[in-house]
Order: C-alpha cells, then structure tokens, then sequence
C-alpha cells in the first residue's frame, strides 16, 4: 500500500514541471495576445454542411484595449462592425480563461485547445485551436468547431502589436 502511495506522490511530481511550465507558457501567451492596440490582416473560411461551398472573406482588425474593436470586411464585399463596450455600442465581455479547460501542445508552432466550461460557451463552440508563433506568442491563426463539420477558420496576418490608432477608426461611418 505505501508503495503505491509513493509511487503515486512521485508521478505526481514527475509531471508536476510539466504541469507549472504549461501554465506558465498558457499565462506568457494571453499577456503576448493582451497588447494596449493591435492593427492586423484577416482571412476567414467557414464551412457548414448547409451550405454548398465553403464562405470565404477577408480585412482588417484594430483592437484598442480594453473594450474596442473594428472587425472590417473587405472582400467579397464591404461590412464593417464596430464594438465598443464604453460607449455602450455593441457592448460585450470577453470569456476569461477560468470560463475554458486549456491545453498547450508543441512543435514547430504551439497549438492552444480550449475546451468551453461555460453552458453557453458550449452551445457556441466545441472546442476552439489556437495556433501561437512560437517566437513571438502572438495567435496567427484560430480555428472554431461547433457541431457536426461545422467550423469557422481565421488567419491573421501583418500583426502590429502596440501600434497607435486614432479614436475616430471606432467610429461609426
């Protein structure tokens, strides 16, 4: 019996590097991804068994932190959406990661699963692939499933962490 118990207690401690290392790398990629403003390229591809072919469209992101962003597309046609959750525009909450169980595997990029915990999370998302720059931290491309062979891909591209952008880029036009 103390045999097992101890044998327990050192496998535990195994992988307990493991455990604190993939937190901290998990923690070192949500800072990475939490800049003050964010300027990038978008280019999306959904795919649904309702629909013949496959959605694809594409533009640009801003991001001002903590609450604005501009989603704009630009091809096939010209859409944009503005939300803006201090003036109440468009008001919304990002999940937090106690909203999502999270697992880090490694090759020549790190892929982030988030698993939803949350009752309507789950009724969104399956599960949701991050893939991560592994220099950089930053998300270059996420792909979201919901049900049976629906998903939603998203890459990003020209990331501009940190970039200054003016205020009237949330406005509306």
């Amino acid at each position: 019996m103390m045999k097992k118990f101890l044998l327990c207690i050192l496998t535990f401690m195994a992988f307990l590097p493991a455990i604190y290392a993939q937190e901290d790398l998990l923690t070192r990629i949500r800072e990475a991804n939490m800049p003050s403003s964010l300027k990038a390229s978008w280019h999306q591809v959904k795919q649904s068994p309702l629909l013949a072919d496959k959605l694809e469209s594409s533009g640009k992101l801003w991001l001002q932190s903590p609450d604005k962003i501009r989603w704009e597309m630009t091809s096939p046609h010209r859409k944009v959406s503005i939300l803006d959750g201090e003036n109440g525009r468009g008001r919304f909450k990002l999940p937090s990661e106690r909203d999502f169980k999270a697992s880090v595997l490694e090759s020549d990029i790190y892929t982030v699963t988030l698993v939803p915990l949350r009752r309507d999370l789950k009724q969104l998302f399956r599960q949701i692939l991050l893939k991560v720059d592994k220099e950089t931290l930053m998300v270059r491309s996420i792909l979201l499933t919901s049900g049976e062979g629906e998903w939603t891909l998203i890459e990003f591209s020209n990331l501009e962490p940190g970039v200054r952008l003016s205020a009237d880029i949330f406005e509306k036009e």
